[in-house]
Parts: C-alpha cells; structure tokens; sequence
C-alpha cells in the first residue's frame, strides 16, 4: 500500500489510496514452483474509458517495483464500477448505415442535405433525426441540452 501511495491519479489529483482504487491491500508472496516473488494489485476505475488508465497502471507497476525490488513480478488487473458500453451493433441491431451530416457553422445547409438524403431513399426504412441548437450552459452555469427530434420514424 506504501508504494500505490505514491502515485498519483491524474484524474483526481490524489494518489491511488486516498483515490479509493485499490480494491484489495496487495501482499507479496514467494511461488516456490517458479522461485520468484510476486503480488497482484487491482486497481479500480470508473470506466473502462478512463484517459488515464494506462499511465496509472504503468506507474502503479514501476513504483511497486521500485518498492518491493526490481525482481518482483507485478501483475495488476483492473475493474472497472460502470459496466462498459455495449458494442455499437449492438446498440441498435437493425440499423445498417448511419449517416450524419454536420457543421461547426450555422446557415450551411445541413438541413437542406438530409431533406434531399431522405428524399433519395424514399420508400426504404429510414429515420431522419434533427436537431436544432446544441449543448450551451444556462445563467446557472448548468448544462443545457437541446434533444434531437426524431422528424419522420420508418415509413
């Protein structure tokens, strides 16, 4: 536990203890078969997404070594608390294409494209979701979102 105290989480600014992803307290033990000395660390994550996942267990593997010696093998796995997000076709199994058409720019004729996209595939199953505006914050400093309006749903 000393040595995971002296890493820090880029996410929360604190080392993996103080963190709370330590899932167990480790313990170094000796396999006689192989003749060396191992421990097995699991870290917790919130996601399986975490953009800093792969330094922490890096850091996490070279300051156990670093405290344990260089000759102890680490194997640290990780959980994660939120399950992680399906695959996309799995998300929506019948869909075969998604076509999205955007801007950074209002008055480009985003609109006018899926219009006439739709009106090329008419008489197939299509849906046409549109949305207008986008994310802002309000005068509370909250974040507003605008949701999308599904126009026509599978003819």
């Amino acid at each position: 536990m000393e040595a995971l105290a002296t890493v820090t989480y880029a996410g929360t600014k604190k080392n993996l203890v103080e963190s709370e992803m330590v899932a167990d307290t480790p313990a170094v033990g000796y396999d006689r078969d192989r003749g060396v000395w191992s421990t097995k660390v699991v870290l917790l994550f919130e996601r399986d997404t975490d953009p800093f996942l792969r330094s922490t267990v890096k850091a996490a593997e070279a300051a156990v070594k670093y405290h344990c010696g260089k000759d102890v093998e680490v194997e640290i796995e990780t959980e994660f608390k939120k399950t992680p997000r399906p695959a996309v076709e799995k998300l929506l199994p019948e869909v075969e294409n998604i076509i999205a058409v955007s801007s950074g720019k209002g008055g480009v004729g985003k609109s006018t494209v899926s219009a006439n996209l739709e009106d090329v595939w008419r008489g197939g199953r299509q849906a046409l979701c549109h949305q207008q505006g986008r994310s802002r914050p309000d005068r509370a400093g909250r974040e507003v979102r605008r949701e999308a309006v599904v126009d026509r749903l599978l003819r």
